[in-house]
């Protein structure tokens, strides 16, 4: 006689409640799946997406830097500092240079701005060189800047010609012709010219010391003697 296999009770149990999940799990998402359509239909009004002309889109807030222009900022009998001046044109090298050369508004005049370039000098040619070079031609009437105020008219260059795209330093030409230009300590300069050669009128310059304290007096650089007894024997 063969004996017969015997199933337990908990085992059969455990089948049945598997079963049935499967089975729940298949209607619910049986309830929960799209429908498919053999033809295109119209979207119900509860499922569409409430576009009305009051929809807008939320506007480019513009970059508060761009295209400057540096102007000189002190009296004019005084050295001064470049301050950077935004300008609203096209962010090519030609219209960034003509912008200094266009002068300062009556707004940034009265602000206490000024520029050292001699009035009545003109633009003749600019561009920008692959190495970097930002070649500007400008007429003899710069000449009219003479000490100080030459060196912050060149720096005024300098400054506005290197904010342009791709320009790391300037040639700066007369009528066509190469000259000397004196740089931020007073020495004349026959190479190209970098902002790193004015440090005084670089705006964003910090002091190589540290301040002096209240009252004036000298800082400490080293520290107090330090006095060491030694025990008598």
């Amino acid at each position: 006689m063969t004996p017969r296999a015997h199933t337990s009770p908990y085992l059969v149990r455990r089948v049945l409640v598997s079963v049935g999940t499967l089975v729940a799990a298949a209607a619910l998402a049986g309830a929960c799946g799209l429908p498919t359509d053999s033809s295109p239909r119209d979207v119900r009004p509860e499922y569409s997406l409430d576009v009305t002309p009051s929809s807008t889109v939320a506007p480019v807030v513009p970059s508060v830097t761009g295209p400057r222009a540096y102007f000189v900022t002190g009296p004019p009998d005084q050295p001064g500092t470049l301050v950077p001046v935004t300008r609203q044109v096209e962010p090519t090298g030609v219209a960034i240079i003509q912008s200094l050369f266009d002068g300062l508004t009556a707004a940034e005049q009265s602000r206490g701005l000024r520029t050292a370039i001699p009035e009545g000098t003109e633009l003749l040619d600019a561009q920008i060189l692959p190495d970097g070079t930002a070649r500007i031609d400008v007429s003899d009437a710069v000449f009219g800047a003479s000490r100080d105020a030459q060196t912050e008219a060149v720096a005024q260059i300098v400054f506005t010609a290197t904010g342009a795209p791709g320009a790391s330093q300037v040639e700066l030409l007369v009528n066509g012709k190469k000259r000397r230009w004196p740089r931020g300590d007073g020495s004349l300069e026959g190479a190209p010219l970098t902002r790193f050669m004015f440090p005084a009128l670089n705006p964003s310059s910090r002091p190589d010391y540290p301040p002096l304290p209240p009252g004036g007096g000298p800082v400490a650089t080293t520290a107090p003697p330090v006095t060491t007894t030694v025990p008598a024997k």
